[in-house]
């Protein structure tokens, strides 16, 4: 947390918005690592991705939202719960996309006889 604080107060430093949220993304990542493989996701920014994708159908649930509202203060996030549901459907499309793109290198590499 004071790590956080300590980005927080360096925030007008960073020469733009995304800066600052890269470098957020990559202190909480410290923490994501260690925490997503326990419930089954890769501790990488993808497991990130695919554990807010799967938060889709409980973002409605009184507790998720009370646990999202906490852990977003925490981290000093400003989403609105209302926000959530649309977040975790843009993370589940990335997902597909993404699959599908590496389903498709796949088969080219395959088609050229680069995989066996």
């Amino acid at each position: 947390r004071a790590e956080l604080g300590d980005l927080a107060a360096r925030r007008g430093a960073y020469e733009t918005q995304a800066a600052f949220v890269r470098a957020r993304q990559e202190l909480l990542l410290k923490v994501q690592s260690r925490v997503l493989p326990e419930y089954g996701f890769p501790g990488t920014l993808s497991g990130v991705v695919q554990m807010m994708g799967a938060l889709g159908p409980f973002v409605r649930d009184p507790e998720v939202q009370k646990l999202g509202a906490e852990i977003n203060a925490l981290i000093g996030l400003d989403m609105p719960e209302d926000t959530w549901r649309e977040v975790s459907r843009q993370c589940r499309d990335l997902r597909a996309d993404a699959a599908a793109r590496a389903a498709g290198l796949r088969e080219a590499r395959q088609r050229r006889g680069d995989l066996a």
